[in-house]
């Protein structure tokens, strides 16, 4: 139970700080922030050779959780290389791959849904700040939501964090019901347009009784900038929403905990 509240202590810490920079040291410097890991790190972390999703998400999230995040520059940066597939023992691959770009790193580093998972919410806790193809870490976060490349037209309901977390929100729906995160009986459908990679946007397209992801981002977004715009006064019912969506963000990532341990 103890060790359960720290991570939803850590958990609240980490979203209510965002947004968080990435700086993208191995595109940049050609240089993996792999290579900086501290003994803490190295001895916590365990990296493995494989490039399974259950091999990734524990220590992902550990890099994620620690308490001094906000004095590591580079924790983000590191957590973000291993969602990509760079571990301990492919280094100066993934460094070659980062210099040269056309390489087979992606076909041969493919993510699943786990890891789309866990980068969309990473790329979502960068928030407004400039990322990968010149986009907002919140316009990265809908593509990754969506499968990144794979393009895919919908979020995998079946997830076992997704099926546990809709359950959450329907349980709560009372007072979640007005933001609008389940697409309501009446309404036909919804439609976004998030980017598609190379300079093109798509649509994405939700039926009626769907969770609407979109709009939770959306919703992720005002959350990240309440807390971090600072002395700007705010309605109450605003204030109340802006706790509900910190709540939200608190009870998925700590789902992915459970689910990443067991």
């Amino acid at each position: 139970m103890m060790m359960a509240d720290r991570n939803k202590t850590a958990i609240k810490t980490l979203v209510q700080n965002a947004p968080h920079p990435l700086h993208y040291g191995i595109t940049k410097t050609g240089k993996s922030t792999l290579r900086n890991l501290t003994s803490e790190e190295v001895a916590y972390l365990r990296l493995s050779s494989s490039s399974s999703s259950s091999k990734i998400l524990a220590p992902v999230l550990t890099l994620l959780l620690q308490k001094d995040i906000d004095n590591s520059k580079d924790a983000l940066d590191k957590a973000h290389e291993m969602i990509l597939g760079v571990n301990e023992t492919n280094i100066a691959e993934a460094e070659y791959a980062a210099t040269y770009r056309n390489t087979s790193w992606s076909d041969d580093h493919p993510l699943d849904t786990d890891q789309d998972m866990l980068h969309s919410i990473l790329h979502r806790l960068e928030g407004r700040f400039i990322g990968e193809g010149g986009h907002t870490g919140y316009d990265n976060a809908k593509y990754w939501l969506f499968g990144g490349s794979k393009m895919l037209d919908a979020v995998d309901e079946n997830h076992a964090v997704r099926v546990r977390f809709k359950e959450y929100v329907l349980r709560n729906y009372n007072y979640l019901r007005e933001m609008g995160l389940i697409v309501e009986e009446e309404e036909e459908r919804r439609s976004y347009e998030i980017i598609a990679g190379n300079n093109r946007t798509r649509k994405i397209f939700l039926r009626k009784g769907e969770f609407d992801w979109i709009r939770f981002y959306d919703l992720c977004e005002m959350s990240q900038e309440k807390y971090s715009t600072g002395g700007e006064k705010v309605r109450i019912w605003e204030k109340e929403w802006v706790e509900y969506i910190v709540e939200l963000q608190v009870v998925e990532i700590d789902l992915i905990v459970q689910y990443a341990v067991t």
